[in-house]
């Protein structure tokens, strides 16, 4: 069965951290197997019920639960209705982890830190805290406080993960191994996701990653049901559309910025992909 892989956008340039509330409303939301290059955490505030499946491994669900779940890891959600349910996924940036933890790739976190040493240890004490934080700063009312009251949770929670969750690896789990390739498509995607804003071609990205174009080519379009450099411009048109939506950046800066060649090939990459040009698209989208 073929797993997708899902490009995680964030709503705004400051915050690099995405959030998705789960409530009684929600409770039977089904999530298919996928993947990512972020982190997922998982928070079980109240309610039961929920069946989380990663790499394989299912999680029957209970209030305070943690569970997170590691970059290219696949996972899935099998829900039941419950009108108790209260919970929250957050996912962090790959890009800030990679920039803030040295040798990323040969880290990763405990998948369950509430049942290592049960949640009345003080690690889990603390984890579970700054959660609750991190959960009531998404969820209040704005204000011109409130972007930085979730930076400094954000933040707080990474510190925690670290130094208390983190376990180095001797090899990175990288996703799915292509055969005899040495290659793993999460490394290509990874890459791709950081290097966006630089001369990405089929050829320079199969020469830093030492296989063929034929090869390439196929591997994306058999595993992610479109072509190489399509996805290259799909991450390209949604770090362009936030630099459009809150900054006042120039369109020909946003441009360079995210590595298209040209203002007029980023025009055609984000009508095509939004069905307006950059500029009405902006015109009708700020107040």
């Amino acid at each position: 069965m073929k797993v997708k892989h899902e490009l995680i956008t964030y709503d705004t340039i400051e915050i690099p951290i995405k959030w998705l509330h789960y409530s009684a409303n929600h409770s039977t939301r089904s999530i298919a197997p996928h993947w990512h290059s972020s982190l997922e955490l998982f928070y079980m505030r109240s309610g039961t019920n929920h069946e989380i499946k990663i790499e394989g491994v299912t999680y029957e669900t209970y209030p305070g639960m943690v569970l997170v779940v590691n970059s290219a890891e696949v996972h899935s959600i099998v829900p039941k209705y419950d009108k108790e349910l209260d919970a929250m996924t957050f996912v962090i940036s790959y890009e800030l982890l990679t920039l803030l933890i040295p040798d990323y790739t040969y880290k990763r976190f405990i998948s369950e830190p509430s049942a290592l040493f049960g949640m009345a240890c003080k690690k889990s004490e603390l984890l579970s805290d700054c959660l609750e934080r991190l959960y009531f700063s998404v969820m209040g009312e704005e204000n011109e406080l409130k972007k930085l009251e979730i930076l400094k949770n954000t933040y707080k929670l990474i510190y925690l993960l670290v130094k208390d969750w983190m376990v180095e690896v001797d090899s990175p789990h990288l996703g799915y191994q292509i055969p005899g390739k040495g290659v793993r498509l999460y490394e290509i995607v990874s890459y791709i996701e950081s290097h966006y804003h630089e001369d990405l071609t089929t050829s320079s990205l199969a020469e830093t990653f030492n296989v063929s174009i034929s090869f390439l080519q196929k591997l994306f379009k058999e595993n992610l049901d479109i072509s190489l450099m399509a996805f290259v411009n799909s991450v390209r048109v949604q770090k362009s559309h936030h630099l459009l939506i809150h900054t006042d950046m120039p369109i020909s800066l946003i441009s360079f910025r995210t590595g298209f060649p040209s203002e007029k090939a980023f025009r055609l990459a984000f009508k095509s992909r939004f069905n307006e040009t950059p500029h009405r698209y902006r015109s009708k989208n700020i107040k």
